[in-house]
């Protein structure tokens, strides 16, 4: 082998990359295209540095990504390594679509409720009140408070939860067709599981960034 044929070796070689660093590069122009879109002012409001912590929070989110398509793989119908490979050669996508599972997430909840009964301290002048009254309302405008910051926070995660999910499934739909049409239920529960492990604390972590 010459010298001018190792350089054209090096030069068509690219090295393999995980499947964290697929999804990663896959996700994150989406990621930041989304807070652009609906959180543009808080956005703006960072701190230069804060925009080389917003690339490394959601770059380290998908150091997990290698759960989602390993519990695929361990969850496979097709056991033996011979067979499996015979089936990835000749498999042909049927596009048909998957029954992921619907996790019940806590950020689904309502966490502040309307009142049947009106808060008649509310509307008296604070010269109106007293000691207990002052003590009462103080207790209720805490209670609102954490009730509001919760609502808030949860609304935040559910938005992007709803967003990122389904751009999740369809880019699996898309390039783990095979993995996805081989494996158990089981095997797409733990799926599931996976892309929530990833997507929650990316969310949570993002709020942090913005709200806190």
């Amino acid at each position: 082998m010459t010298a001018n044929t190792n350089q054209l070796v090096e030069e068509d070689y690219e090295p393999m990359k995980f499947f964290d660093e697929i999804l990663w590069e896959v996700m994150s122009p989406k990621i930041k295209e989304y807070i652009f879109n609906n959180y543009q002012d808080m956005l703006l409001r960072l701190e230069p540095e804060q925009y080389t912590e917003l690339e490394e929070l959601i770059k380290d989110s998908f150091g997990s990504a290698d759960g989602i398509i390993n519990s695929l793989y361990n969850h496979r119908t097709i056991t033996d390594s011979d067979e499996y490979d015979k089936a990835l050669d000749n498999f042909i996508p049927d596009n048909k679509p998957v029954q992921w599972p619907v996790t019940e997430h806590w950020f689904f909840r309502q966490f502040v409720k309307e009142d049947d009964e009106p808060n008649e301290l509310a509307d008296l002048h604070p010269f109106e009140m007293d000691e207990e009254d002052r003590c009462v309302q103080g207790i209720v405008e805490i209670g609102d408070k954490i009730a509001n910051d919760a609502q808030t926070f949860a609304d935040f995660i559910k938005q992007g939860y709803l967003h990122f999910n389904p751009l999740m499934h369809r880019y699996l739909e898309q390039d783990a067709s095979f993995d996805l049409a081989v494996s158990s239920p089981e095997g797409i529960v733990a799926c599931q599981e996976s892309i929530d492990f990833l997507l929650v604390p990316l969310l949570e972590q993002l709020h942090a960034l913005f709200f806190l």
